[in-house]
């Protein structure tokens, strides 16, 4: 074998056990919120133990004027508790009115999405196995699909406890646009909190919101700045 190879080979095992060390210990940073910023602050068992340490995605979530990084802020009332429920990925079930049948496609469609909206919180890494599971009932009382200036886009939404130790979350809308909104905005309260590994849901919440305004738009100049295709179904999804 040549010097240099041996050289290299060296590097290699090195970085390898390096991270393999690095990739099992335990988190040395946390954030606080201070002055409605989340500010680093280092684990202690003395001042910061990890048993009470908080994620930057937690912190991110309470921290802030408002209700922390929660996009758009809802225009009615919202109560929000400060208690964070480990949640099962896999044992998330949804409920709605079978009798709106009009609707049950579009629902699959937004089940598959919200989904896919968590598996994408914890970028690749496998969260904890465990936790609690999670009904969300969708209570839309009209299955128009109208869509113009006068569309009842409202809803409400409440997270509890439910039966057998599982987290209740229902959206109760008029129509299935309402629905819809509840259902984007339950999905910024799920977080993962990368200090335990866990993936995690604020167990207590009360939202009641509507959109500001009737019509809502984005423009994208395509013209002078190249945007892929993908960029673009991203920005819209």
């Amino acid at each position: 074998m040549k010097p240099g190879w041996l050289v290299v080979s060296i590097l290699l095992v090195t970085f390898c056990c390096t991270n393999a060390d690095d990739s099992d210990s335990d988190p040395v940073w946390s954030y606080q919120c201070v002055n409605d910023r989340c500010i680093k602050t280092a684990i202690s068992e003395e001042s910061n133990p990890l048993s009470k340490a908080i994620s930057l995605p937690a912190c991110r979530l309470f921290c802030g004027p408002g209700t922390g990084l929660l996009w758009p802020q809802p225009t009615g009332p919202i109560e929000v508790g400060n208690e964070l429920a480990h949640i099962d990925p896999e044992q998330i079930w949804f409920e709605w009115d079978e009798n709106l049948r009009q609707l049950t496609p579009l629902w699959e469609a937004n089940k598959e999405r919200f989904r896919k909206q968590l598996h994408k919180k914890w970028q690749g890494v496998q969260p904890k196995p465990g936790g609690r599971s999670v009904r969300i009932k969708l209570d839309v009382q009209d299955d128009s699909l109208t869509l113009n200036y006068g569309t009842d886009e409202s809803y409400k939404l409440t997270v509890g406890p439910g039966e057998n130790a599982e987290l209740l979350a229902t959206i109760t809308a008029k129509t299935f646009f309402g629905g819809r909104h509840g259902l984007e905005t339950l999905s910024q309260f799920v977080q993962y909190d990368d200090l335990r590994s866990e993936l995690q849901m604020v167990a207590s919440l009360n939202v009641s919101d509507a959109p500001v305004f009737p019509h809502r738009g984005l423009a994208l100049d395509t013209s002078r700045n190249f945007i892929d295709l993908e960029s673009l179904r991203r920005t819209i999804d």
